[in-house]
């Protein structure tokens, strides 16, 4: 995740574009204002994000960290959000992508115990992809022995199957196979934390090398 000053910066720079893009016309009375700009509309969701982010700050300094899933899963839908919010997607995915992860933060700021974010919802009628890495992803959430090491990785592998089945409805294939490899990384990683966690225990799921879409 980008920290705070970065993010600061980049939330003054597309602030000044959006402005600068405001000021350029005037709407005449009597008329609808037209829509915000693309500029103004990323500014808008970099401030929402900024303001998510310190509060999941807040939440790690409590003693909620990445360690736990709901909080991984949440700062994973953030920094999809951050990333798609940046690349100008107007698809709705980065609102729900945002819209996901404050849910999950509201809930943990409710209730520190909260399960908030074990089910993941297909966005924006996102397509399902790579059912053997939905299968191993489920199968390392049911891991509780390990799950506090391997929180972030499988969190994150998740968003990213989602993110590529948006881009696969999107633009196709191509497109969606970044997020494919992503997801298999993470999940490599969770395999690599597992065992690292309880070696005496913990064993990864099988790696398929099937590549279905």
């Amino acid at each position: 995740p980008l920290d705070g000053s970065r993010r600061l910066y980049c939330i003054a720079v597309l602030a000044a574009v959006a402005g600068a893009s405001g000021c350029a016309t005037q709407t005449p009375a009597g008329q609808t204002p037209p829509a915000a700009s693309p500029a103004a509309a990323t500014a808008t969701g970099a401030a929402a994000i900024n303001e998510l982010q310190d509060r999941i700050r807040k939440l790690n300094e409590q003693g909620l960290t990445l360690t736990n899933y709901s909080v991984a899963k949440a700062q994973c839908w953030l920094d999809t959000a951050w990333s798609q919010y940046s690349e100008n997607d107007r698809s709705g995915f980065p609102d729900e992508a945002l819209a996901e992860s404050t849910a999950i933060v509201s809930a943990l700021e409710s209730d520190k115990s909260s399960k908030a974010g074990f089910s993941t919802p297909f966005v924006v009628r996102s397509a399902k992809v790579r059912d053997d890495l939905w299968t191993r992803v489920q199968d390392y959430k049911t891991r509780t022995a390990t799950l506090s090491c391997t929180a972030r990785h499988v969190a994150c592998a998740e968003v990213q199957l989602v993110r590529a089945g948006h881009a696969l409805n999107e633009t196709g294939w191509r497109q969606a196979s970044p997020y494919v490899n992503m997801a298999e990384d993470a999940l490599r990683r969770a395999g690599v934390a597992a065992a690292r966690c309880s070696p005496s225990t913990a064993q990864a799921p099988a790696q398929d090398s099937s590549r279905l879409p």
